[in-house]
C-alpha cells in the first residue's frame, strides 16, 4: 500500500489564515521492509528470560519529511524476564530501544537533522483461570 497525501475534506470552505489547513500535503511514502528476531530462553522452571533484535526502514521519503512525521530507519533491541511465581502467576518486566538513524533533511520547509530513539518499558501481572 502507499500513502501519497494527506488531504482533509471540511463541511465548509476553510478562508482567510485557515485556508493553508485546506490544501492536500504530499506525503508519496511507499512500502519497506521490517525484520525481526526474538528469542526466549527457559532459565529455570521460574525464569524465562527474552532477547529481541528488530531493523526497521522508514516509508518517509526526504522530500516529505517533516515535524508530522520525522521517521527514520531504526535499530531495536529489547531485553526481558518472566518469573513464574506459580502455575498460574506471572510478573514479567521487558525493555525496548528504538535507535533511529540521524536523518540530515533539507528541502523546501526545513533543514537541519532530526535525531531520535524511543524507550519502552513494559511489565505485566499474568493470571490464568
Amino acid at each position: 500500500s502507499d500513502y501519497r497525501e494527506l488531504d482533509f475534506e471540511y463541511v465548509i470552505p476553510l478562508t482567510g489564515s485557515l485556508a493553508s489547513f485546506d490544501t492536500p500535503v504530499e506525503k508519496n511514502y511507499s512500502n519497506t521492509q521490517t525484520y525481526r528476531f526474538g528469542l526466549s530462553y527457559l532459565y529455570s522452571s521460574e525464569l524465562t528470560l527474552m532477547f529481541g533484535f528488530g531493523i526497521d526502514e522508514s516509508p518517509v521519503p526526504e522530500s516529505t519529511l517533516n515535524f508530522e512525521l520525522p521517521d527514520a530507519d531504526a535499530f531495536i533491541y529489547s531485553t526481558g524476564f518472566k518469573y513464574h511465581a506459580s502455575k498460574k502467576v506471572t510478573f514479567a518486566l521487558a525493555y525496548l530501544i528504538s535507535q533511529k538513524k540521524d536523518r540530515p533533511i533539507s528541502n523546501t520547509h526545513i533543514s537541519g537533522i532530526f535525531e531520535s530513539s524511543a524507550h519502552l518499558l513494559n511489565t505485566s501481572l499474568i493470571y490464568i483461570f
